[in-house]
């Protein structure tokens, strides 16, 4: 399964901001790699410091992560979850 990151522009929809990453999970189902991929998501948007949305290749259903005063809380439960 195939992740895929975007970030947060100022003044731009989700739907126009280009994929700046992708991750191929291996997992033997959705549930199971969901957490790596959400650990991924938490790391690249503590690194621009702006929100990220991700989500599966070919799926439309995102992803948010990346509100500033969550970032340790959500790691935290992610890594928890692997």
């Amino acid at each position: 399964m195939k992740a895929q990151y975007k970030i947060q522009l100022p003044d731009t929809p989700w739907k126009d901001s280009p994929i700046i990453a992708e991750f191929e999970i291996h997992a033997p189902n959705i549930e199971a790699a969901t957490p790596s991929a959400k650990i991924h998501g938490i790391e690249i948007a503590y690194a621009v410091d702006r929100e990220v949305r991700w989500n599966w290749e070919g799926s439309r259903q995102g992803h948010y992560v990346g509100s500033v005063y969550r970032y340790n809380v959500e790691l935290a439960e992610a890594e928890a979850e692997v």
